[in-house]
């Protein structure tokens, strides 16, 4: 039996409703086209990576296979490597010389194959770059580059909340026979001008810029150029022609909705930076938006208008006081390049994407485009057709229960043209907690617009981390303590959706999940903390009038330890990722790794089941990690308890 709803609840659930969605207008831009792309029908299949290798040969990662082109994409042959494995990434230094890392199913071995033969044979071998048990291990991205056919580097980004950016770095000299590990500030590609110097950017929230002197044994953070108050600097990764030249594209979010593209230059290994060429935009960007560039020569470089399919080179952008940003009004019409690679002055391949809803499917689609007049036309590629090559049209019924979580704080303009042209209908809230990354900061006003178009939340707290594990921030190793620990994160926590309108007036009804990152479980007091950690997070939520929920990985933060305390959270979120990371209307909350279908199995679960990656929805591209939902979700003002037990004091919804 229901209890009955009090009439403030009543009063803000209809000032809410109330509130007006919204209006997104169409953008026109009164800057000249320098390209424009030639009508086609939309290509084939998962686009997962590709590279131009000279202007007549490259490789392309669809599906599960890797294909080969020696004649500029007309023509096709598959060079998967016969290795038990998923592709995670592939480097080519010359049409005859690459390299492939593969992980096994395990997700926890990795395998390098290479060929000296432009993939007709592979000689492959299992590398052991992490201990057994080690998180770091499972990876969600892979970024594996070449300097020549000796001198290498892999980056391992670890599986993490989107909060986080953990990686690995790898170095060899051998051509990849041995592999010398490196820590790194961030888990993102890795880009080294020389032997000694290299850079990394972005970080959980994309703000972060960091160079090495001593090939990744020690990192330093930069910072480039000058920001007025309230401004905030986003970084891509910057381009080098040589060991001393190079560019760095970054992009400015000031206050409200005004943004600009600004590139950096280096004349000296990029000791120091200036800036060459500015532009203003004239709508605001996601901050982790794709930012396509190539260096194309000495003083020659190629970058795709954020939220377009038009490129523009040095001279266009320096010319122009404004730009255009995303079109959130074009709906299928608005194909975006998400990736560019240029391998001289003329001759490239882009990655084109976008996505749309019908009143009954969705669409994500993406198609390879080539160019060899350097960009002023482009055509798209006939891509091999096989069993690996389906077309991508991935339909689903809308609003099935797909979620999606981001780190960026993204604008009502955004929000509202994924609400209406994706098929997310949920997004997660990263409220506070002391290991979360600078992901912006919410207000009841923002949570109260985006509630206005449709969205609904996974509220989520980013407190202290387990001792054994690798972040700044640790619960105690002690139980007794760490269960009191968990009991003041879990007010902290509610105190925060409060503030957001997340609860009822008496601080309860709603859910918040403790995102637990993962940990060595083989140190059992590590583990026992952590499970009086949750136990004491359980226990004073419901004291509070809530419901308990943790995201973890299934194997690496071993949830299943949490189904024995005495207070067992309501509800989880497991990450378990399907490679490669992408967009599934099929994916399911149920047979998980290291998980029983026994466990949490009435409505009490989202599955994380992709990590990081570039989704194009209305012509608006945004780097989320993708959820399917089973479980219990929240509303500003209230709750949503689809087909779930009855809570005290909670709104629901149907």
């Amino acid at each position: 039996m229901n209890r009955p709803v009090s009439l403030g609840s009543i009063l803000l659930l209809v000032a809410l409703l109330a509130l007006p969605a919204p209006v997104v207008a169409r953008q026109e831009s009164s800057t000249p086209v320098l390209n424009r792309l030639l009508p086609a029908e939309s290509s084939s299949a998962p686009i997962l990576g590709f590279q131009l290798v000279s202007p007549r040969d490259g490789w392309l990662l669809a599906g599960s296979a890797l294909y080969w082109t020696s004649d500029a994409g007309s023509t096709w042959k598959e060079i998967t490597p016969a290795v038990r494995g998923v592709i995670q990434a592939a480097f080519f230094t010359t049409p005859q010389s690459g390299w492939v890392i593969l992980t096994a199913p395990s997700e926890e071995v990795y395998i390098l194959a290479q060929t000296m033969d432009a993939g007709q044979t592979w000689r492959s071998q299992v590398l052991n770059l992490f201990e057994p048990g080690d998180p770091a291990a499972i990876a969600s991205h892979v970024y594996l580059q070449f300097r020549d056919e000796q001198n290498g580097w892999l980056v391992v980004k670890q599986a993490t909340g989107s909060t986080f950016s953990r990686g690995t770095l790898f170095l060899t000299s051998d051509g990849g026979s041995t592999w010398e590990p490196r820590s790194l500030p961030a888990g993102d590609p890795v880009v080294f001008s020389s032997p000694m110097t290299g850079f990394l950017a972005g970080g959980a929230a994309g703000d972060e810029f960091y160079r090495t002197m001593d090939t990744g044994v020690t990192w330093e953070r930069v910072t480039v150029g000058s920001l007025a108050e309230g401004e905030r600097r986003f970084y891509h990764s910057p381009r080098f022609i040589n060991p001393l030249i190079g560019y760095l594209p970054t992009v400015v979010a000031g206050a409200g909705d005004s943004s600009r593209l600004e590139v950096f230059q280096t004349r000296d290994s990029g000791w120091t930076w200036r800036l060459e060429s500015a532009a203003r935009l004239d709508a605001s960007l996601v901050p982790n938006h794709p930012l396509p560039f190539a260096v194309t020569g000495a003083d020659r470089w190629r970058i795709a208008l954020p939220g377009t399919s038009q490129l523009v080179d040095r001279a266009a952008l320096t010319n122009r006081a404004s730009l255009p940003g995303s079109d959130s009004s074009a709906g299928k019409n608005a194909p975006v390049l998400t990736t560019l690679d240029m391998i001289d002055s003329t001759s490239g391949w882009a990655l084109e994407q976008t996505g749309w809803c019908t009143d009954e499917t969705c669409t994500q689609q993406s198609r390879l485009l080539a160019t060899s007049d350097g960009g002023q036309t482009w055509s798209p590629l006939t891509l091999p057709q096989n069993g690996a090559l389906n077309p991508t049209a991935i339909l689903t019924q809308a609003a099935t229960g797909q979620a999606f979580d981001v780190c960026a704080l993204l604008n009502a303009n955004q929000m509202a043209t994924w609400y209406t042209s994706s098929p997310y209908r949920t997004r997660n809230l990263y409220m506070g907690g002391s290991a979360m990354a600078d992901c912006g900061t919410l207000t009841a006003a923002y949570v109260a617009q985006m509630a206005a178009q449709g969205w609904k939340f996974i509220p989520t707290w980013v407190g202290p981390q387990a001792s054994c594990g690798y972040y700044k921030s640790k619960m105690s190793s002690d139980p007794a303590t760490a269960y009191n620990q968990g009991k003041a994160e879990a007010d902290l926590a509610t105190e925060a959706a409060y503030n957001l309108g997340l609860t009822l007036p008496n601080k309860g009804g709603t859910i918040i999940y403790y995102d637990l990152e993962a940990y060595p479980n083989s140190d059992t007091a590590c583990r026992e903390a952590a499970k009086a950690f949750i136990n004491g997070w359980t226990y004073q939520l419901h004291a509070r009038g809530n419901s308990a929920g943790v995201y973890g990985a299934t194997c690496a933060s071993k949830l299943t330890d949490f189904s024995t305390i005495t207070h067992v959270p309501d509800a989880i979120w497991p990450a378990v990722w399907l490679s490669p990371n992408q967009y599934r209307p099929d994916a399911s909350t149920t047979d998980l790794l290291c998980l029983s279908n026994a466990l949490w199995s009435n409505h009490q679960r989202i599955r994380q089941y992709a990590g990081g990656h570039s989704e194009n929805w209305g012509g608006v591209s945004i780097t989320i990690d993708s959820n399917v939902v089973d479980g219990v979700i929240a509303r500003q003002n209230g709750f949503i308890a689809t087909n779930w037990h009855y809570l005290p004091a909670i709104l629901r919804f149907r």
